[in-house]
């Protein structure tokens, strides 16, 4: 094992597969994909490919940070039991981090920080202290206080509606949960766990549909 033990960070809880491994803050290598779907296939070889690129074996990381949500109901779900069956079987922890404060990573004072939920509906928290809500496009400006950037992967296309200083995350998914992951070592908290904004709705026939549902 190394002194400092690198991180490897998993994002699938959005439209995309998002991997990065980081070590002392440093990005070492790193994978995002855009994808509707295919997360579970695409998700080992970026894995892979980012472990590879770093020249580190599975073996040398000291921890799995893994974005929680609200996202996607399935891709959610799908990060969180890999991070999880990685981290047991390597005998390191899984450290759950939420959508919000990886968006919010790097920007400095309040933020809005604003993840697609889909329905014309946004996931919305002002970090660091605010309360995480289920909110319609339309109602968000009366969420923006002065002083307040608006920070998510739509900010930019959200700047007119809300009258705010908008700004795409700093970080992309998997490399915002490893430098989230390893400001939290040593880490002996729960394990992580999706977290549920809303419940999963089946559409109209009842069938369910990857890539439908938002939690």
């Amino acid at each position: 094992m190394l002194p400092e033990h690198p991180v490897l960070g998993l994002d699938t809880s959005a439209k995309h597969c998002s991997v990065a491994v980081t070590l002392a803050g440093t990005l070492l290598a790193g994978r995002h994909a855009a994808m509707d779907r295919g997360q579970a296939e695409a998700l080992f070889p970026l894995i892979r490919d980012s472990m590879g690129e770093a020249g580190l074996e599975m073996r040398d990381l000291g921890a799995i940070g893994i974005c929680t949500g609200p996202g996607s109901f399935t891709g959610v779900r799908l990060g969180v039991a890999a991070a999880r069956g990685l981290a047991l079987s390597l005998e390191i922890p899984a450290i759950g981090i939420n959508a919000f404060e990886m968006a919010a990573l790097g920007t400095p004072g309040r933020v809005l920080a604003v993840v697609d939920a889909v329905r014309d509906c946004a996931y919305a928290k002002i970090c660091p202290d605010g309360n995480a809500t289920l909110v319609e496009y339309r109602k968000l400006p009366s969420m923006v206080a002065e002083n307040v950037t608006v920070v998510g992967p739509n900010a930019v296309e959200l700047a007119d509606v809300l009258g705010a200083r908008p700004r795409a995350p700093k970080f992309r998914g998997g490399e915002a949960a490893a430098r989230i992951a390893s400001e939290l070592l040593p880490f002996a908290g729960p394990r992580p766990e999706p977290q549920y904004l809303r419940p999963a709705v089946l559409p109209a026939d009842g069938r369910k549909r990857p890539g439908n549902h938002h939690v």
